[in-house]
């Protein structure tokens, strides 16, 4: 059985709790967390073990960017997965001042 996890440092920048649930772990270990309060989504990053994981679209693509090490994936099911860095596929796309492209989306549960 799967032990309860808590992650004290988060505060969920839709309604400011600071009450997150443990959900689940996706088959490459990436932890899946819900605001108790508001039910939006996070998953927390394998590769660091120290940030988010942030959805996005850039360039009409879902990407999915950790908010510390950068590393990024194509999809939410491949988190944690072999993925590549931010760095490296913006480069490769010569996309100019990507951080500023990104439109930012919150997953919620329903």
């Amino acid at each position: 059985m799967q032990k309860e996890k808590n992650r004290p440092t988060c505060v969920c920048e839709s309604c400011e709790s600071k009450t997150f649930s443990f959900l689940s772990i996706n088959k490459h270990g990436v932890e899946k967390w819900k605001c108790s309060s508001c039910n939006q989504i996070k998953q927390w990053c394998i590769c660091c073990d120290q940030g988010w994981i942030e959805h996005g679209v850039l360039e009409e693509k879902d990407i999915y960017v950790c908010d510390e090490c950068e590393a990024l994936w194509l999809s939410r099911e491949e988190a944690g997965g072999e993925g590549s860095a931010w760095w490296k596929y913006t480069e490769e796309r010569r996309i100019e001042e990507p951080w500023k492209k990104v439109d930012w989306v919150k997953d919620y549960e329903k």
